[in-house]
């Protein structure tokens, strides 16, 4: 239930870039937001900025963290344990789940 999820999110998050990887759209880069001729809307979206930053949802990419706790998965359960894990999901979000984890 919880891969099922996580894959609907994914299809949402997830859209590809010029180079044709797919990166989490809610991931902010490091860029400072656009500037704004009003010094208290710059400060504010400043603000903002700062916050999404500290933001999980705006700092983890989730595609990674998904990859990386389905390896540690793998690593705790051993291949067989996994393979049997990863038999019990549906086989229609299994087949979406695998360009999100390459």
């Amino acid at each position: 239930m919880i891969i099922n999820c996580l894959v609907e999110v994914l299809h949402d998050v997830c859209k590809v870039d010029e180079d044709g990887t797919m990166a989490d759209g809610l991931v902010v880069d490091g860029t400072e937001p656009p500037a704004d001729d009003d010094e208290h809307s710059r400060q504010h979206d400043k603000r903002k900025f700062q916050l999404s930053r500290q933001d999980p949802v705006h700092s983890v990419c989730l595609k990674a963290y998904l990859v990386s706790q389905l390896s540690l998965c793998r690593q705790a359960h051993g291949q067989l344990g996994f393979e049997r894990l990863m038999g019990k999901v549906d086989p229609d979000v299994a087949v979406q789940l695998q360009p999100f984890c390459q």
